[in-house]
């Protein structure tokens, strides 16, 4: 169940692309592009519901 309303969801969703993109476009080494990207997922995962931190990480 999610955490948030679907309508603020759908913000969330668009905020992190924007965030992704900020990311790529950054001087940050790949690999912490790669992680703060994955991080930012995780998060949203969890506001939809789909995410409990401590689970695994795959996915």
């Amino acid at each position: 169940m999610a955490i948030i309303s679907a309508s603020a969801l759908r913000e969330v969703e668009t905020a992190l692309l924007a965030y992704e993109r900020a990311v790529d476009e950054s001087a940050l080494a790949q690999k912490s592009s790669v992680i703060r990207k994955q991080v930012a997922r995780y998060f949203v995962r969890w506001l939809k519901g789909d995410y409990q931190p401590g689970q695994g990480l795959r996915r």
